[in-house]
């Protein structure tokens, strides 16, 4: 699967919330250099992702 779609490399983090509304992933931009995709799995409760600028 990972020649298929081209994944060189793969890792993996698991994050749990302590509050609700904490807030688990930091802004960051994707045209960082070695930024590379991502996958976010919600296994219970819900989440909120915004994404572009917020200008």
């Amino acid at each position: 699967m990972r020649h298929h779609f081209g994944i060189r490399t793969f890792g993996v983090n698991a994050i749990s919330a302590r509050a609700d509304a904490e807030r688990l992933i930091n802004e960051h931009e994707e045209a960082e250099p070695h930024s590379g995709e991502e996958l976010h799995l919600v296994l219970s409760g819900h989440a909120r992702f915004e994404l572009g600028s917020r200008a």
